[in-house]
């Protein structure tokens, strides 16, 4: 496991939310846990980069909304925010790739 540490560094607007609430039936094929995840993004700076080599579940395209495809690869992380007393243990980080 790697670590690394950051710090929140804007709160979120809630944009992400209905985005997400529209790809959660799609990607819930690939990974069912999905539906009870929160529809939303956690914004940190890391003081170090992070690199990820590998990911745990990579989607076909999908078309989740009209005339837009992306494949979305998918990372289990565990992530720890003393501040905020939070620990989230089963976090799914989706990463998109636009298809033409």
């Amino acid at each position: 496991m790697t670590t690394t540490r950051g710090t929140i560094f804007f709160p979120g607007q809630g944009g992400a939310g209905p985005g997400i609430e529209k790809q959660k039936p799609f990607i819930r094929l690939y990974v069912p846990e999905i539906s009870m995840m929160h529809s939303g993004t956690i914004n940190v700076r890391l003081k170090s980069p992070l690199s990820i080599s590998k990911h745990d579940v990579e989607t076909p395209a999908i078309e989740w909304e009209p005339n837009r495809r992306e494949s979305f690869k998918i990372v289990r992380a565990l992530i720890q925010i003393p501040m905020l007393e939070v620990i989230i243990r089963e976090l799914w980080r989706v990463f998109r790739k636009r298809q033409k």
